[in-house]
């Protein structure tokens, strides 16, 4: 059987967040959030948690590194919610928040090994990528280069 969501700020289980009659707008959430209610950024993990989810997702194919991007995104967007300018747009915002990590999460992901420049792809760097290679002594300039040459 599978445990009930629980909130990132508190631990405490999502469905207990007390439904007033008339359902708050993310206006009202995110003001309570900036006067310090940490339940009030609960209701909005419990409001937008499944459509962030399914919009990462999308982007990474992988349930659980789509959850942990929304995770991540969460708690970034808690941590900069004094910087949105727009309370009503809360869910835009998250949502974009959510896939600007999902693509980076993408591309990290199908990125592998170093990172080349364009100058040391092409051998075009001072003294050349080839010449260096090709010296045996420039790689003594790195630590531990001697005592795994030696192995």
């Amino acid at each position: 059987m599978n445990a009930p969501p629980v909130s990132i700020l508190s631990g405490e289980p999502l469905g207990t967040i007390a439904p007033n009659a008339v359902d708050p707008s993310d206006e009202s959430f995110v003001r309570r959030v900036r006067d310090g209610e940490r339940n009030a950024f609960d209701a909005l993990v419990e409001r937008y948690q499944k459509r962030a989810t399914s919009v990462s997702y999308r982007l990474v194919g992988n349930i659980h590194d789509a959850l942990e991007v929304v995770q991540d995104a969460f708690v970034r967007a808690y941590r900069s919610i004094e910087s949105l300018e727009e309370p009503a747009r809360f869910g835009p915002w998250l949502l974009k928040i959510v896939t600007n990590l999902s693509l980076n999460f993408r591309r990290d992901r199908a990125v592998g090994g170093p990172k080349l420049s364009l100058a040391d792809a092409a051998g075009e760097d001072e003294g050349g990528t080839e010449s260096r290679l090709a010296d045996p002594t420039s790689s003594r300039e790195l630590p531990g280069a001697e005592a795994a040459a030696s192995e």
